[in-house]
């Protein structure tokens, strides 16, 4: 949501109208109304030069260095295969 600045400015010192009124009659829930509403507008101007920084900061870019260190080589796995003996001994009862 682009919402220009100045119309958020606009809206605040609207508010902060309304808030000295509520001051001057001593109604407080519309202070805390008008307080709130202006800090919701600060938030949003806050949020807007943030998406602004983030969108001017240029973007960077991992570069892949070489090593110097030596790759470990990959070693073939070796697997042992149980003899025939073994595999006798490991046998179930149950087993057909």
């Amino acid at each position: 949501m682009n919402i220009p600045a100045n119309q958020i400015v606009h809206h605040i010192e609207e508010k902060f109208a309304s808030l000295k009124k509520g001051l001057e009659s001593g109604d407080e829930k519309t202070v805390r109304e008008c307080a709130t509403a202006i800090e919701a507008y600060c938030q949003l101007l806050k949020g807007a030069q943030q998406q602004v920084q983030t969108r001017q900061e240029p973007i960077m870019h991992p570069q892949a260095y070489p090593t110097s260190s030596p790759q470990p080589s990959s070693q073939p796995l070796i697997v042992n295969q149980p003899s025939a003996q073994e595999e006798d001994e490991k046998r179930n009862l149950l087993d057909f």
